[in-house]
Parts: C-alpha cells; sequence; structure tokens
C-alpha cells in the first residue's frame, strides 16, 4: 500500500511537496515553500519520501564506498578478509533497509487506521446530534382547548366542533354550579376585555384566577353579555367572581 508523493510550485511560486493515502486522504505536507525542488526533495525525504530507485541507489554508493575502504585498507595495511568484511557490511546495510521499508510501512499502515477510526466518531457524533426527537402528542385536553382557541381567534361556521365545546361547557357549568351553590355569588372584581383574548386565556391570568381551567365560571357569571363562549370582544366588561 503505497503513498503518493507530490511536489508542486505554490502560489508564491515556491516547491512545496504533499503526501497522499491510498484512500485519498492527505497525510503529510510541507510547512514551507523551497526556492529549489531539491531542497524541496531533500525535506520531503526527511519525512518518508523514498523510492525503490532511491534506496538501491543509496546502497550502491555505500558499498562502492565500502569496498573501496576495505581494498584501500587491503593494499596498504595487508589487512587480511578485507573483502570478506566488505560483504559483511554491505548484508548488514541490505538488513537495515529492508526493515526501514517495513517500518514506513507501518507508519502509513498505522496513519490509515487512524483516520478510519476518526471518520467512524465523526459519523457516529453527527448521527447522534441530528437524531429526530421523538414526536409531541397532545393530550385530548389540550386539543380541546386548542380547539376553542382557534374558534375565538378566527371564527368559521363549524358546527360539530361547536356541539362538542357546548357540551363540555354545559358539563363544566353543571359542576361549578354543584359546588358555588353553598357560598352564592358576589363580585370583587372586573375585566375589560383586550385583542387576542379568549376566556381559557383570561382565566389564567395572574390577577385572575391563574387557571385557565376556570374559564367556565367567568362564562357562568356574564351570561347576558357572552352568548356564545368562542366570541368574545374587545372592551367587554366582564364580572369576575371570587
Amino acid at each position: 500500500m503505497n503513498d503518493k508523493w507530490e511536489f508542486y510550485k505554490d502560489t508564491q511560486d515556491q516547491w512545496r511537496w504533499r503526501r497522499t493515502a491510498s484512500n485519498g486522504n492527505i497525510v503529510g505536507a510541507a510547512t514551507e515553500g523551497y526556492v529549489n525542488k531539491a531542497d524541496c526533495e531533500g525535506n520531503a525525504r526527511r519525512n518518508g519520501w523514498e523510492t525503490d530507485e532511491m534506496i538501491e541507489q543509496d546502497l550502491a554508493d555505500e558499498n562502492k564506498k565500502i569496498n573501496k575502504k576495505a581494498k584501500a585498507l587491503n593494499e596498504d595495511r595487508g589487512f587480511p578478509g578485507g573483502v570478506e568484511l566488505a560483504a559483511g557490511f554491505k548484508a548488514e546495510r541490505k538488513k537495515e533497509n529492508i526493515w526501514l521499508k517495513k517500518h514506513h510501512s507501518m507508519q502509513r499502515n498505522m496513519l490509515i487506521l487512524i483516520s478510519i477510526l476518526l471518520g467512524i466518531i465523526i459519523v457516529i457524533l453527527l448521527l447522534t446530534f441530528f437524531k429526530t426527537n421523538p414526536k409531541m402528542e397532545l393530550s385530548a385536553k389540550s386539543l380541546s382547548d386548542l380547539k376553542a382557541m382557534i374558534l375565538v381567534l378566527d371564527p368559521v361556521d363549524n358546527e360539530k366542533a361547536k356541539k362538542l365545546l357546548d357540551a363540555k361547557i354545559d358539563s363544566r357549568i353543571e359542576m361549578l354550579q354543584e359546588n358555588m351553590a353553598p357560598y352564592g355569588e358576589h363580585y370583587e372584581d372586573e375585566y375589560t376585555v383586550v385583542k387576542g383574548d379568549y376566556l381559557i386565556k383570561i382565566a389564567g391570568y395572574d390577577h385572575i384566577y391563574n387557571d385557565p381551567q376556570k374559564w367556565g365560571i367567568i362564562y357562568r357569571a356574564n351570561r347576558d353579555q357572552i352568548k356564545d363562549p368562542d366570541l368574545i370582544y374587545p372592551n367587554q366588561v366582564f364580572k369576575i367572581p371570587q
């Protein structure tokens, strides 16, 4: 699995190198530009760039130097076994080059593995972040109140919805009448309707009842003004039983 090495000139006309893994990820690049391409190649080589031809050439150059020194040693000092010694150096150097090639291959494989793991982690994080939240479900009570609000804010001819709401109102009124019968009625406050108000909203105000479910009390106390609990109008003044 070989990496691809590229040498190119940047926008400032300086030489740079870039190392790309077989999966397309950039795993190395020059941190500075070079005027001479040879200097750029030298920097790349210090960061792992080498070809089989370069390794063989280095080995051949070293062998020449070793053989030359061994021959000179044998001729000048009569050193026995100089040629065998040179051959031994050559074999050791070959083993060292084999180890270096394996080491560089392990480094490349490790970088690829790390890149894959990081990609998996990023995908998991994205899936977790964009996970769809469970859908909200409205209770029957919320749906009923919502219908009442819609009818007040935007009245439409919806007889079925009105009949259901009237039945619910009558039931609430009966319950309130039973609860309030022992106490009688008295009014300690009044409220002037403003634009956007509806009975549920008025009952929920802190200074009224702080409880939207008590809107029926207001409706019962002001039946002379409220013909339809779904329709109230600005500037109406309602009695607020306490």
